[in-house]
């Protein structure tokens, strides 16, 4: 396995250039705000031909018109997944991909201009303090995506891309400002300078709330610089990013106690303090028919968390470098675009963990080097072909002991235009989650196997009454999925699992000023062997429904409600038998907002949880309820300059 030393040497001899780390500081904030680093991401996705895979694309203009603060609420509305809020009251909320329920965290990668930003821990990425107003376009990949993006892409891929900015010399910018019930504060800004070749970008940002429940305060700051040089087909750029928070824990509570109170924490304020730096550098070459460059990123982040009685610190550093290369060939039988890519990651975690009469102290390193090819093949303008492979080789060490993996992803789809107005597309994939240092083993344990996830999908975009018409159908078989066991009080491989399901949707112009958003998702996620054959997989919902409709009352003003509703599902940490009697209810909830939309700025106010009801999660079992939060307003103001 390449070293941090061996790592720094290829990239240094790649790019031409030393990356010198800058001095920061950073306090109170939470969430991984990156600083942008405004490269595109590879591979690339093709705005005139459907890629063979279900992929939502949400734009910077979408965001601006919803009036929503947090990318939590965008990737639910707009993007129509599911979400579920995270503990601590901030805005990474978990993700759930093709029904991943209790796992989803571990399934879903999060990518920002071509940085994967997981972590090898059990956590949701740390992804809401990108800055809204930097985003150009959001994708949701849906299915299994291992081949260009690695381990954990079994459920999918949101990937971030940002603004380049340095549309025009001089200093341009923007701002936001929201104020919203239990006293939440959320406020950034982004400056750009563009003088020549060279561009400036820095940004900084500060949220804070009281919660929606008790002892659920949160404080979080982050700042970033980027600058990048660009001449002709080159560009070169550094940034560095800082961050940190503060929050108490609201904790979960009895069904009791819920009922008695949808605000009521468990009294025991838990705290969780975390800190992190990023330091990213790219070196970048386009033109018509090549695209090459490197990618670099190291992470550092300290964490501690007081849980009662238990205590757990984390050290962690994450160095990730990324050369690749995309070439175009015209052939006999059409036109390929084919796609390499390396991908060296280290990982070195020093965990500190006590519980009573249990005191562990373990360093957890895991290495790995993958390498990956697609073509994207474009036979005639009616049809595409995508193929792609991928190898990785990885270990996993835990103090002296140590576990080799060897693993393989590969995809296939096809797509056909059958007109103007339709296309359809087939496809099936391969992909694969490694254990992450969480889920390293503790004293005689052994270490865990490779999940493995093989799909097929078939799907239609169609051109319908004023908009566009999907449907999509997939089946996944997981072999060894990596799941926490309370009864062996341990990570543990399941034997097979099998989701199938339904996404399908529309989305258009009802008339000239009113549009309709839709998507509605059938899942059936189940143990396929041993003693929880046939049982549903927890915390997946077997049907969920989104809606949305956005009226322009005239060029200024417009409005919008959106509505979501999901069916109950079993309990989150049921794996005890196969059918727990503990449901989590479903539920329906509506938004509504109103904004006025200038060139340069644009107020947005909004009511969540209009009709204010009363829905939760569950982990832990069945004292392990997390309320959701009920009727809330806010009003929000966004600019630029």
């Amino acid at each position: 396995m390449p070293t941090h030393f061996t790592k720094n040497i290829v990239a240094l001899a790649f790019s031409g250039y030393v990356f010198i780390p800058a001095a920061s500081f950073a306090q109170n904030s939470e969430l991984a705000q990156l600083a942008p680093v405004f490269v595109t991401a590879t591979p690339d996705f093709s705005e005139n031909l459907l890629r063979p895979q279900s992929v939502t694309v949400i734009t910077a203009a979408q965001i601006q018109k919803s009036g929503y603060t947090s990318l939590r609420d965008v990737l639910s509305k707009l993007g129509l997944v599911n979400v579920k809020s995270p503990m601590d009251a901030t805005g990474s909320a978990t993700v759930d991909l093709r029904g991943f329920g209790e796992n989803a965290t571990s399934n879903v990668v999060f990518v920002v201009d071509g940085v994967k930003l997981n972590d090898n821990e059990l956590t949701t990425a740390r992804y809401a303090g990108v800055p809204l107003n930097s985003i150009e376009t959001i994708e949701v990949i849906r299915g299994g995506a291992s081949v260009a993006y690695g381990a954990g892409a079994s459920g999918g891929v949101i990937r971030i891309t940002t603004k380049k900015g340095g549309d025009k010399p001089g200093f341009s910018g923007g701002y936001n400002l929201s104020l919203g019930s239990a006293n939440t504060q959320d406020s950034g800004v982004n400056l750009s300078y563009s003088e020549g070749a060279w561009l400036l970008n820095a940004y900084g940002s500060e949220s804070s709330s009281n919660g929606f429940r008790n002892d659920s305060t949160y404080k979080r700051d982050a700042g970033g610089l980027t600058a990048s040089w660009s001449a002709d087909s080159w560009r070169v750029g550094l940034s560095f990013g800082a961050e940190g928070s503060d929050a108490v824990l609201p904790g979960g509570v009895s069904p009791a106690v819920f009922a008695n109170n949808s605000k009521a924490s468990n009294g025991a304020r838990d705290r969780v303090k975390f800190d992190r730096n990023v330091f990213q550098g790219f070196a970048a070459y386009e033109s018509e028919d090549l695209s090459a460059g490197l990618r670099y990123s190291q992470r550092t982040h300290y964490s501690a968390g007081l849980f009662g009685p238990n205590s757990a610190k984390s050290e962690y550093r994450q160095d990730q470098i990324n050369p690749y290369a995309s070439v175009g060939l015209d052939s006999a039988l059409g036109r390929h675009k084919l796609t390499f890519g390396l991908d060296f990651e280290d990982n070195t975690n020093d965990r500190d963990v006590v519980f009573p009469g249990f005191t562990s102290k373990d360093q957890i390193t895991q290495d790995s080097t993958g390498f990956f090819i697609e073509d994207d093949w474009v036979l005639s303008p009616a049809w595409r072909v995508n193929l792609g492979s991928r190898y990785e080789r990885a270990s996993q060490q835990v103090t002296a002991r140590k576990k080799l993996f060897s693993i393989t992803a590969h995809q296939a789809g096809i797509t056909h235009r059958l007109n103007e107005e339709t296309e359809v597309y087939a496809r099936t994939a391969r992909s694969f989650r490694l254990p992450t240092g969480d889920e390293a083993p503790f004293g005689i344990n052994d270490f865990l196997m490779p999940q493995i996830s093989q799909e097929i999908e078939t799907g239609l975009e169609k051109d319908w009454a004023d908009g566009k018409l999907h449907a999509r159908f997939f089946q996944m078989n997981v072999d060894n999925e990596i799941i926490f066991d309370p009864v062996a009080v341990n990570n543990i491989n399941l034997p097979k699992l099998r989701r199938r399901g339904l996404e399908t949707g529309w989305r258009g112009d009802l008339t000239d000023r009113l549009s309709f958003n839709s998507g509605y998702q059938y899942i059936d996620s189940r143990f396929r062997a041993g003693r929880l054959d046939g049982g549903v997989v927890p915390l997946v919902s077997k049907h969920n429904a989104r809606m949305s409709l956005d009226y322009a009352i005239n060029d200024l003003w417009s409005s919008s409600i959106n509505f979501e509703a999901q069916s109950k599902q079993r309990a989150g940490n049921t794996l005890m038998n196969r059918d727990s009697a503990f449901k989590v209810p479903g539920y329906a909830t509506a938004d509504l907002s109103l904004r006025y939309v200038q060139k340069s700025y644009s107020v947005a106010f909004q009511v969540q949880n209009l009709f204010d009801r009363d829905y939760y999660s569950t982990r832990f079992g069945a004292n392990g309820i997390y309320p959701e939060s009920g009727r809330a307003y806010f009003v929000s103001l966004n600019g630029s300059f």
